[in-house]
């Protein structure tokens, strides 16, 4: 699957924090956040970590 990277960009910027804040506080290296932001596809792992970490349905993080 592929994430909305616009909408995690947004997210952040909300949020104020940093890809490497996102990235430890949703236990991921910032290498793979990195590639799946980049157009690498995510797992539902991955997809689900970033929806806990900013309390958000799954769905909104998904690509259509």
């Amino acid at each position: 699957m592929k994430l909305n990277a616009t909408k995690i960009k947004m997210l952040c910027i909300q949020h104020n924090i940093t890809m490497r804040e996102l990235a430890n506080g949703s236990k991921m290296s910032i290498s793979t956040l990195s590639q799946v932001m980049n157009g690498r596809n995510a797992t539902a792992n991955i997809i689900n970590k970033l929806a806990i970490y900013f309390k958000i349905d799954i769905s909104e993080l998904i690509k259509e």
